[in-house]
């Protein structure tokens, strides 16, 4: 039977394949490392991006917290497994930093009913949440208490032997699928009342379809995200299956790139967001390191001297208007 924590090597077998071994522990670390490096520079993109939702931003990074946690437990459990030190319940380090990784697989799959419940109360209750007051960051423990619980718990069960890693997983990918499901019909309902929501020039109706638009808009940036988050998870579980059901070596190796892609994964998750939200994009490159590089390595247009007519003024200042309305 194998051990329920996530430390399936030894030097035993890292000496089976050594140069295989320490290129793939090179290549986690270096992500890893360059995860860890992003972060700070993702808050402040997130803190100078002022259009989507400040719960929606915080919700995005509370997703980097746990995933920095993730690491950190990550390195806790590679010193065990370097150093043959043994496993046991009763090692409160061992534990906690098993719990730490293994939760946030868990919370990552409730995401997306997260994300779906966070714009529905955009969306039921819009008028309020606009707002943006003290009282709409109640949602935020509930959020969190969504993810965090019950993938606390499944975790806490399966690594005490009170059922077996099959039901673990099961009850990750029930939660996943609740929660596409939950998102999908947020969608759907914000698509729905775009095209039964009357535009008028009152200031009601204006804030209204303003809120729904930009309801539409934060879901079309959590699907882009969630779409590479099937991917690159799909890619995870194809390795994790290879763990499961090849031979001894091959499932060793196995695991070792399963840990090397899940550092890969948490760098992809940031970049996709980036790319994927053009304020983010752009903010990340008015950052004075992004703003230094734009400027020694991109060449600078000779400015006109001649300074622009009212039309051009204008008809920019309404294409600007055009693009952050659409």
């Amino acid at each position: 039977m194998r051990s329920p924590f996530l430390v399936h090597l030894n030097s035993a077998i890292i000496s089976l394949a050594p140069a295989t071994f320490k290129l793939i522990f090179a290549v986690e670390f270096v992500f890893m490392g360059l995860f860890l490096l992003g972060v700070p520079v993702f808050v402040m993109v997130l803190k100078r991006s002022k259009v989507l939702h400040r719960n929606f931003r915080i919700c995005l990074l509370s997703m980097c917290i746990h995933h920095t946690t993730a690491s950190t437990a990550r390195c806790v459990l590679f010193y065990y497994q370097i150093n043959n030190i043994s496993l046991s319940h009763d090692d409160i380090v061992l534990v906690s930093a098993h719990l730490a990784r293994d939760t946030v697989f868990g919370y990552f799959c409730a995401m997306p009913s997260s994300f779906a419940f966070e714009r529905f109360i955009a969306t039921r209750y819009w008028k309020w949440y606009e707002s943006t007051g003290r009282s709409t960051l109640l949602i935020l423990p509930l959020i969190e208490a969504n993810n965090i619980i019950p993938s606390l718990l499944n975790s806490y069960f399966w690594t005490f032997g009170y059922y077996c890693q099959e039901i673990n997983f099961a009850i990750m990918i029930a939660t996943l699928c609740a929660g596409l499901l939950f998102f999908l019909a947020v969608f759907r309902s914000n698509l729905r009342l775009m095209n039964l929501v009357p535009f008028h020039l009152d200031a009601y109706s204006l804030s209204h379809n303003y809120q729904i638009r930009e309801n539409i808009r934060t879901l079309k940036l959590i699907a882009t995200f969630l779409k590479a988050a099937a991917v690159l998870n799909g890619v995870a579980l194809v390795v994790f299956s290879l763990f499961e059901y090849s031979t001894e070596l091959m499932s060793r190796i196995a695991f070792a790139l399963f840990d090397m892609w899940v550092a890969i994964v948490a760098l992809l998750y940031v970049s996709v967001l980036i790319y994927a939200e053009r304020t983010f994009f752009h903010e990340m490159l008015s950052l004075i390191p992004f703003r230094r590089l734009r400027r020694r390595f991109m060449k600078v247009a000779t400015p006109n001297t001649e300074p622009p007519s009212v039309t051009a003024i204008t008809r920019t200042h309404f294409d600007n208007l055009r693009d952050a309305w659409n």
